[in-house]
């Protein structure tokens, strides 16, 4: 569960950054993703406290964490192929 909380904290910096860098960049429209990212860090880290009083509900809490960060990864790379594609066809 060490690399679902270290690959949502890694997404987590390159989209904060991309936004504290870029003026020319379109922030606006990876700021819905660095949310989803934040909810799944939030999730992943609920599950690490509360399985200090309940043992059973940490890989709940886990497995939550890990689909938030799937989806929200799949949005992401699906809007940079988008964005890609707008690029690559446009006139």
């Amino acid at each position: 569960m060490g690399a679902v909380i270290g690959a949502i904290f890694v997404i987590m910096l390159v989209l904060g950054l991309i936004g504290l860098i870029g003026e020319k960049l379109n922030t606006k429209e990876w700021r819905p993703f660095l949310g989803i990212f934040l909810i799944a860090g939030m999730i992943a880290v609920m599950g690490g406290v509360l399985s200090l009083a309940i043992a059973d509900i940490g890989p709940v809490f886990f497995a939550i964490a890990k689909w938030v960060a799937i989806v929200g990864a799949v949005l992401l790379c699906l809007r940079i192929i988008a964005k890609i594609a707008t690029n690559f066809f446009s006139p």
